[in-house]
């Protein structure tokens, strides 16, 4: 029996299934949402987003409002995959918290406390297409 074939499987099948297990985030090393992602953060996510993200990122988070005339750079479209500055939950919240001045993107930090931030960013995975 080849033993050196044997252990290389059970290795190459253990770390399919760590890999399986893990979010695309920790594989990553990226935090992620210490929010349980389900309904009642959703909805919470988007009266924050409703109140404070629309005006510029509109209400499906396409980033196609009237802003893009104002803005030296056009909103973020929120529901695809290109996100500038990394789309771990830590770089959004990192973006949210802290605004991009170069990109016409406030921080919020003052107006929204971490948790509120996790749930916009909750809500902006529902956008995207991702369900509880």
């Amino acid at each position: 029996m080849n033993y050196a074939l044997v252990i290389t499987f059970i290795f190459m099948m253990a770390y399919a299934d760590a890999c399986r297990t893990q979010t695309p985030d920790e594989r990553e090393g990226h935090e992620r949402n210490p929010l349980e992602f389900n309904i009642a953060n959703i909805q919470r996510g988007k009266q924050f987003f409703t109140i404070h993200c629309v005006s510029c990122h509109g209400l499906d988070g396409r980033g196609d409002t009237e802003m893009r005339e104002f803005l030296k750079t056009p909103p973020a479209d929120l529901v695809d995959d290109q996100w500038t500055y990394g789309d771990g939950d830590d770089a959004i919240f990192d973006v949210i918290k802290e605004g991009r001045t170069l990109r016409d993107m406030p921080a919020f930090t003052e107006k929204l406390n971490d948790e509120r931030i996790w749930q916009v960013i909750s809500y902006t995975r529902y956008l995207g297409g991702e369900r509880p």
